[in-house]
Formats: C-alpha cells, structure tokens, sequence
C-alpha cells in the first residue's frame, strides 16, 4: 500500500510529523516541501493524479489549515473518496462505511499526534460492503 500524502503551506508542518511516524507503507510526498504559500487546489489535483497510477494500492492523507478546502479539492475528482476527519467516529465510518480513500485533516485543529491517532483507527477498520457498496457504486455512476 502506498500513502500519497500532501498539503498546502498550513499543513506542511503537520505533514512532515506524519510522514515520520507513518510506518509500513511506502509514503509518496506530493508537497507542500516548505512553509511557503502553496493553494491547496494544485496540491489536491498533485495527490490524485499520483493516486491515479494505482488507485487499488494506494490512500491518499491531504492537510489543510481546516480540512475543509483540500476535501473539497479532491472530491472534484471522479474516483475519489475523500472524508474530513475531525474525530474517532468519523476516521470509523470514513473507512467502515464510505470505504474513503483520501483522508482529509485539519492541521490547525489538532496535534500531530491527534492526527495520527485518527490515521491508525481507519487503518484498523475494515470497509463493511453492502449497502455501503450500493451507495459508493451509485456515486461512481453519477
């Protein structure tokens, strides 16, 4: 499994304290690489054109100052599943129900290690099918 993981300027920090404490996966940086002013929308469409090579084999983590610009980015995406995660039940029905593939974080709300807490509690989730696949393949055909 691949993590494709970006942000904009705000999440820079917050992603780099990810990419460190991310184990077992091969972690893709698609930017920001510095603290300079980056827009969120170019950094969505650079984490789901890498996405695009292998979307059975990869996730992708995207950060913003609130979450909420970078979720929208890449729902304008076909394919893409982004969730904003802003607590333990929703990074569970982010994967249990949406079977999300792009995890959508606040850097400005949360701590590093919050964030990581949330990653480590959707991996440990499974995606539970049924009427959840009814609607992802209803979404596909839109």
């Amino acid at each position: 499994m691949k993590i494709i993981i970006g942000s904009d300027h705000r999440g820079f920090k917050a992603k780099e304290f990810l990419k460190k404490h991310i184990t077992g996966y091969e972690i893709i940086d698609v930017g920001a690489f510095s603290n300079d002013p980056v827009d969120y929308p170019n950094v969505s469409k650079d984490l789901v054109c890498k996405m695009e090579e292998d979307f059975n084999n990869s996730l992708g983590i995207i950060l913003c100052g609130s979450g909420l610009g970078v979720c929208i980015a890449v729902n304008r995406y076909p394919k893409i599943r982004g969730a904003l995660i802003y607590n333990t039940s929703t990074a569970k029905s982010a994967k249990q129900h949406s079977n999300a593939n792009v995890l959508c974080l606040s850097a400005d709300n949360f701590t590093g290690e919050e964030l990581l807490d949330f990653i480590k509690i959707f991996f440990a989730e499974k995606f539970a099918g049924g009427r959840h696949q009814k609607r992802i393949l209803e979404l596909e055909q839109q």
